[in-house]
């Protein structure tokens, strides 16, 4: 499994700002290249302004989901 970046991340990629059941996936920054649990905690993170995916950049690469979710 990849990595996930935050603030007291869990197992289930959940985070200080959300942790609910439905907060169990991470998103690929383009920016930097790192999941995420949320845009709070890659601005509490990282030293740079987040960029948002392109359109055509879009694709499920981009999303993390753990074992646990039903997406």
């Amino acid at each position: 499994m990849s990595t996930v970046h935050g603030l007291d991340v869990n197992d289930k990629t959940q985070c200080k700002h959300y942790s609910s059941p439905k907060d169990v996936i991470a998103i690929k920054h383009p920016c930097c290249k790192k999941f995420y649990a949320c845009i709070k905690c890659h601005e509490a993170c990282e030293a740079h302004e987040a960029r948002v995916w392109r359109r055509d950049e879009r694709g499920a690469e981009g999303r993390l989901a753990t074992e646990q979710a039903k997406c």
